[in-house]
């Protein structure tokens, strides 16, 4: 179902595998986040795998943390446990006065 030309289906089935916490739907979670171009798959792809604490694949990472840019539930990054979490510190910039 993750495959469905539906969007409507394809949401469903992330919702429920999500639901299910079996960590053996992490795989194609990720690479329909990857390969899937809707906005609302791909957030509720990143939402569900951030819920669960689910890794992404050292090899995507880059991939994963360039898409998570464009998810509007965000900022999200990948983590150095290779999870998608919130950020926990945020960078200032460097004040310039004297």
């Amino acid at each position: 179902f993750l495959e469905d030309f539906n969007e409507d289906v394809r949401f469903h089935a992330i919702r429920t595998l999500v639901a299910q916490n079996d960590e053996s739907a992490r795989l194609p979670l990720l690479k329909l986040l990857l390969e899937d171009t809707s906005v609302r798959i791909r957030t509720t792809v990143v939402d569900g795998l951030a819920e669960r604490g689910w890794s992404v694949e050292a090899d995507q990472r880059d991939r994963v943390a360039q898409l998570l840019q464009s998810v509007p539930t965000g900022p999200w990054v990948v983590n150095r446990e290779l999870k998608i979490a919130r950020p926990t510190r945020l960078w200032a910039k460097p004040s310039t006065r004297s």
